[in-house]
């Protein structure tokens, strides 16, 4: 049996050995951090600041950027659209997507496990600046295809900026309204915030994060049992729809964990979701330093949890 105030404590001394005024200004951590376990919330708590001009420090309500955290939602979603319409996920694209290069071999499957072998694109540099997905896509789509579908795993953000496209081409509806509508508020998401895209662009809190994991956790959603078995099946390197499902160990153990987890950076931003199986243990890690070394701390919660387990 876990001792709930005693882990709570050891990893609120663990995470504030990372926010110091010298690691501050090192960049290493400022954030919010959320730990639950079975239903149990261990940690939900702020640290540092969200504006230290202002002296407005960080909190569990706190919204951060999520970057590539945002890439399930966006599955989710297009998951949702397939089984409302009776749309098989290995069709090709250009049913949705009028005359878009090699669409007839591209397959919405292709692209939400980074199969499609559509090169990656690095909006790194505009990211903050609003711009619509009709406009990335023109930057991506008549480049020579990487590999053929199907064939290699290559982590590609133009393959999510798609999928968005084709959520507004079946749905008639933006991105953001088809999320609202569907996921944030059914889930009373509040804090969750979308500017299109779809491949790295939500905002969101360690809270509204809790929702979500609860949500896909215990299998609230309206999937059929086949859906949820494509949501969650490990592909290519990993991958699922929209987050990597991998066996690993921890501590000094050799007993494997199964991991579901995604990682997010994008300008001045950084976040790691995990959950773990067998143990229903969730960390929600988020920072406003795009240098924190958020794997790290995850995994280092997830040692002390472990251990306390047992």
């Amino acid at each position: 049996m876990i001792k709930i105030k005693s882990i709570t404590q050891e990893i609120d001394q663990y995470m504030k050995s990372y926010f110091t005024w010298e690691s501050y200004f090192s960049g290493y951590f400022s954030g919010a951090v959320l730990v639950a376990q079975k239903n149990k919330v261990l940690l939900n708590k702020g640290y540092g600041f969200s504006n230290l001009e202002h002296n407005v420090t960080n909190h569990s309500k706190t919204k951060f950027r999520i970057g590539s955290i945002t890439k399930q939602y966006t599955a989710v979603a297009l998951l949702h659209l397939c089984q409302m319409n009776n749309i098989s996920v290995h069709c090709g694209i250009d049913k949705y997507l009028t005359n878009y290069p090699n669409g007839q071999s591209i397959s919405i499957h292709h692209l939400l496990t980074h199969t499609s072998g559509i090169p990656n694109l690095n909006y790194f540099h505009s990211m903050r600046l609003h711009t619509s997905i009709e406009v990335l896509v023109e930057r991506f789509k008549d480049l020579p295809l990487l590999s053929i579908p199907g064939e290699q795993f290559l982590y590609s953000n133009a393959g999510y900026i798609l999928s968005a496209l084709i959520i507004e081409s079946i749905s008639g509806m933006s991105y953001g309204e088809y999320l609202r509508k569907y996921l944030f508020e059914p889930l009373l998401m509040k804090s969750t915030l979308s500017t299109a895209i779809g491949a790295g662009n939500l905002y969101s809190t360690v809270e509204d994060l809790y929702l979500w994991d609860r949500t896909i956790a215990e299998n609230k959603y309206i999937f059929s049992e086949g859906f949820t078995r494509l949501l969650f099946t490990p592909y290519k390197n990993d991958y699922g729809y929209g987050w990597f499902i991998s066996d690993e160990h921890y501590s000094d153990t050799n007993i494997y964990k199964t991991r579901i987890h995604h990682a997010g950076g994008v300008n001045g931003f950084s976040g790691e979701y995990s959950r773990i199986i067998e143990d229903d243990l969730t960390i929600i890690v988020l920072s406003n330093f795009d240098t924190t070394p958020v794997y790290t701390i995850t995994k280092r919660i997830i040692e002390m949890v472990l251990e306390s387990n047992s």
